[in-house]
């Protein structure tokens, strides 16, 4: 299995860009071979979107109701924390809904269907044990 972020827009905030495009899980490793595919922004606050690299991914992890608003989009709040595999200059990256205010402070934002990506996601990192996001 391969997951890989693609921008597709950057857009111009005053202080930090935004990408939107979208985070695509491929059955095996050839390209052509969609599985899943789900909408998804990073950026527009902090330093702006994710560094191009490859992560790790963590366990999906279910957050708490209280004080996770900007993890929550459509039933509850939910993380997968993002390893680079390589100096990026950034930390704590990860992949979660996009809830709260539009965009992230760095992160992968799932903009719908969120609750599937955490279901798909989660068998997928169960199943083959270690999955990487490609982002470029």
């Amino acid at each position: 299995m391969q997951l890989v972020y693609r921008p597709a827009t950057i857009i111009e905030r005053p202080n930090a860009f935004e990408t939107t495009g979208k985070l695509v899980l491929f059955a095996g490793n050839v390209p052509g071979d969609v599985f899943r595919e789900w909408f998804a922004c990073s950026g527009g606050w902090g330093k702006g979107s994710i560094p191009h690299g490859i992560y790790l991914l963590s366990k999906a992890i279910k957050l708490p109701e209280a004080g996770n608003d900007a993890y929550k989009k459509e039933s509850f709040p939910w993380v997968i924390h993002l390893t680079p595999t390589r100096f990026v200059g950034r930390d704590a990256l990860a992949l979660h809904p996009d809830g709260n205010i539009p965009g992230t402070l760095g992160c992968i934002g799932i903009m719908q269907d969120d609750i599937d990506c955490y279901e798909v996601l989660s068998a997928s990192i169960a199943k083959v044990g270690k999955l990487y996001l490609k982002v470029f």
